[in-house]
């Protein structure tokens, strides 16, 4: 007895006197003696009666319990003490402790039979307060040990993905697989499930499965630590880690995989509660007390984030697959949805009480979808009409509408806990393959209402870090930027290739196509004023990012190829290396901007707002302007760095010259009938006879056409309607742009920039005719803005509302104009701000000039 009483293992041992304990066989001998105690019902009533009849003061040394309970704890601190070793990176010889350890743990069964001796003290001992101290000393022991044992799994299995060519390579998954099955033994998994439900049911008031009720009154629940005010001690919430660590380990011992994950899923349901409640406790200005519903006792701030954190990981691999038969698919779809439900509560309530940034990164690796990432990576256009289980079951359980709730923390606050989660999803993979199957199969209301809110965000971080940035680093001082330029950069990849053959696009490709056009009405206006705005102007090497060079060069596409177009129509719009060239009026009347009108005569309808996008909403004539004055200092930085980005450049300015060069569709004109003047009539029918020219021809006349007109005049557009005013680009950058790329072998592109290059110097009379290029497929499948924006929510009047408040753009309220009442508000401010930047005049017009006082109120 004298030998254990002096054995209590200090907090900090040598590797050297650590391995002296477990070569020793310090283990087997306290396995050995335990199992002596714990098998014999007389030894533990003889414990038992010794513990009753001891006096307060008794010796350590004088009765078989007080000799049990000191064996116990040397058993758990020694676990404890060689864990904090083995992964210590300045002990020399931690691979050797590490299997040492975990080959003691299995000869000696140590954890079965303190796990069990301890339950049956436990049960049976009653009487004195020393008693009753001892063995609360030894459940904390069982606690640390136990949290530590599922740390050191884990350490195992990460070293082992570390390790490369070490010396420990290869060493850490086959120990992690062993101390897995050690700690999944029947009384180490009971003993941990005893300790940790004892607190929980005292916490919750929930079931206790049918754990018997003398040991449920007989495990500590309480600390003498805990607060006055409902608050668990540190040692409470460690009985509640332990407990979730220790079924997170669990094979096959009961209580089984959908009790353990009912268990684990508690847990983290009472870790959310106490986050609710000591945000309701801050929000009274300190005030405590628990609140009606509220948990009878609640996890302290300082473990919240842990407990919740841990219940979540460990029951993720809890969440069973799909068996194939509808009934049990059912339940297995409910059992995961509660889960990302969970999930988004975590993140809502108990994020803000994580302690690290570390933290954080920990939980947004949780919320990684692999399922969605390879579903998209299979092909965007080819999704089936169903998702698949689990991407089913995250949107069920909110995890769209968390992601919005993050980006909008993180706006309003970029230095927050929200923040660094977005950039560790980030770090996971690309954004895009997240997020375009929760797009496609997500409530489209709260689909668009994610991509509103990133519209928003591009209007509150700084322009000029935020160009810099993406000019030099291909990344974003705001996490949310990821999302943005990881959408337009990898959307205009989409390949209708991908759809199965002979059939259509299924309901959740066309919505996702749908979002994608919605994405590029949002966005793409915002970055474009990012990059003419005065500050972004003033840093170095800005220019417009590669992934706004690809979306003119697809626009343009779009100009032109409008679903319906027949295989036999003129190629109005050709595409290589993504470079779209539109053919002009041959375009519009291939996709519907000329037809026939009622009575023989031509009209031209609509193209769904594609070239207002281009033109007005984006301007992408001033925008490439921007991005041509920067050649000269791409130039001067040399090297192949920036050869694609000059390619793709030089692309975009021919495919956008070839709409601008264009005339639009004609406005609409009363006199459509027979009476109308003959000049317009005659105007529609050379148009009309115009659609109907070859590339050919067209190409031969383009010449001709250019040098029949005076230098810088402007064209008559088809149908009387006016062309828009030359081109301001400057020749001699693009002839630069050329040089550079001939040096670097891009004869292609270098070619196209001398020709577009001619035309800005002939005066760019007439349209500019670029060369024949590839068809783009997505083009012909994208839906135009006009039908797209249907889908957004409603938004605030303000063209410039930055307001991020609440959880969801979904969620919006808008309040009329007390004046006109034809607009809406979403704040007080964004109304005063509208007022002043000109709808006090259009307010007073809209209610008949009677003036505009009190439409503010």
């Amino acid at each position: 007895m004298v030998g254990v009483a002096c054995l209590l293992v200090p907090a900090e041992l040598g590797t050297g006197l650590l391995l002296a304990l477990l070569r020793g066989g310090t283990l087997h001998a306290a396995g050995r003696q335990l199992a002596s105690l714990a098998g014999s019902p007389d030894a533990i009533a003889d414990a038992a009666a010794a513990a009753t009849a001891a006096p307060e003061d008794a010796s350590p040394f004088v009765s078989p319990f007080l000799y049990a309970a000191a064996l116990l704890e040397l058993v758990y601190n020694l676990i404890s003490t060689a864990w904090k070793a083995c992964l210590s990176p300045n002990v020399a010889g931690g691979l050797e402790l590490q299997e040492e350890l975990v080959a003691a743990l299995e000869g000696s069964q140590v954890l079965e039979h303190a796990g069990r001796s301890l339950l049956l003290l436990r049960l049976h001992v009653k009487g004195t307060q020393l008693a009753s101290d001892l063995l609360n000393e030894a459940a904390f022991a069982a606690n640390s040990a136990h949290v530590r044992i599922v740390y050191l799994e884990t350490a195992f299995l990460i070293h082992s993905a570390d390790d490369g060519g070490g010396s420990g390579a290869g060493a850490g998954k086959p120990l992690a697989a062993r101390i897995r099955a050690v700690a999944s033994g029947r009384c180490a998994q009971h003993a941990a499930l005893c300790l940790g439900l004892a607190v929980l049911c005292d916490a919750d008031g929930g079931p206790a499965y049918g754990m018997p009720r003398e040991l449920l009154a007989a495990l500590p629940a309480v600390w003498e630590d805990s607060a006055s005010d409902g608050s668990m001690s540190m040692e409470a919430a460690r009985q509640l880690r332990g407990m979730v660590g220790m079924l997170g380990l669990m094979a096959t011992a009961p209580p089984g995989r959908q009790a353990a994950l009912a268990l684990m899923l508690r847990v983290g349901w009472l870790a959310v509660a106490s986050a609710r409640e000591l945000n309701r406790a801050e929000g009274d200005d300190g005030a405590r007390g628990l609140a009606a519903g509220a948990p009878r006792r609640i996890v302290a701030a300082g473990d919240v984030f842990t407990v919740a954190f841990e219940a979540l990981s460990h029951s993720r691999p809890f969440l069973p697959e799909p068996s194939g038969m509808r009934d049990g698919d059912r339940l297995r779809a409910a059992e995961a949805a509660g889960w990302w439900r969970l999930a988004a509560a975590t993140v809502a309530d108990v994020l803000p009480y994580a302690l690290v940034d570390g933290d954080a990164v920990m939980l947004g690796r949780i919320l990684d979808l692999p399922e969605g990432r390879l579903l998209v990576r299979c092909g965007a256009l080819a999704l089936p009409p169903e998702p698949p289980p689990r991407v089913a079951a995250a949107l069920d359980g909110g995890l769209l509408r968390c992601l919005e709730r993050l980006l909008r923390c993180a706006g309003r606050e970029p230095q927050e806990q929200e923040a660094a989660m977005l950039r560790a999803l980030g770090r996971l993979g690309s954004l895009w393959r997240y997020l375009a199957p929760l797009l496609a199969y997500g409530e489209p209301r709260q689909a668009t209402a994610l991509l509103a809110t990133l519209r928003k965000l591009l209007r509150t971080v700084c322009l000029r870090g935020m160009m810099a940035d993406w000019a030099h680093q291909h990344g974003g001082p705001q996490a949310f930027l990821q999302a943005v330029f990881g959408i337009l950069n990898e959307a205009p990849l989409l390949d209708t290739a991908d759809a199965a053959p002979g059939e259509g696009l299924s309901p959740a490709s066309q919505q996702l196509l749908h979002l994608i056009c919605c994405a590029a009405c949002e966005w793409l206006p915002e970055l474009a004023r990012a990059v003419m705005s005065e500050a972004a102007s003033e840093a170095p090497n800005i220019g417009v990012p590669s992934p706004v060079l690809k979306w003119l060069q697809l626009l343009a596409a779009c100009c032109a190829s409008q679903p319906g177009t027949t295989e036999s129509s003129s190629p109005a719009c050709e595409m290589r290396r993504g470079v779209a060239a539109v053919t002009g009026t041959g375009a519009a009347a291939e996709h519907g901007g000329e037809g026939e009108a009622p009575g023989g005569n031509v009209a031209a309808a609509s193209d769904g707002g594609w070239r207002a996008l281009l033109l007005e909403e984006v301007g992408a004539v001033a925008l490439l302007d921007a991005a041509l004055r920067l050649v000269p200092r791409l130039s001067g930085e040399g090297g192949d760095h920036w050869r694609p980005y000059l390619r793709r450049l030089v692309d975009s300015c021919c495919a956008v010259a070839a709409v601008h060069t264009w005339p639009g569709p004609p406005a609409a004109d009363t006199n459509m009938g027979p009476d109308r003047p003959d000049g317009a009539a005659d105007g529609a029918a050379d148009g009309a006879a115009a659609a109907t020219v070859g590339w050919g021809a067209l190409e031969a006349e383009g010449d001709s056409a250019a040098a029949a007109e005076p230098a810088g005049s402007t064209a008559a557009a088809v149908g009387g309607t006016p062309a828009r005013p030359p081109l301001p680009w400057r020749p001699e950058l693009l002839r630069e742009a050329a040089v550079q790329l001939q040096s670097h072998g891009e004869c292609d592109a270098a070619a196209e920039a001398e020709q577009l290059a001619a035309y800005l110097e002939r005066g760019g009379g007439g349209a500019f005719h670029a060369p024949r290029q590839e068809r783009s497929p997505l083009a012909s499948v994208l839906p135009p803005p006009d039908e797209s924006r249907r889908l957004l929510p409603g938004r605030c009047a303000n063209p410039l509302c930055a307001n991020l408040e609440g959880d969801s753009e979904a969620d919006l309220t808008l309040k009329a104009c007390a004046g006109c009442g034809t607009v809406g508000y979403c704040c007080r401010p964004c109304q005063l701000a509208h007022w002043r930047a000109g709808h006090k005049e259009a307010c007073g017009r809209a209610r008949g000039g009677s003036g505009a006082r009190g439409a503010l109120g």
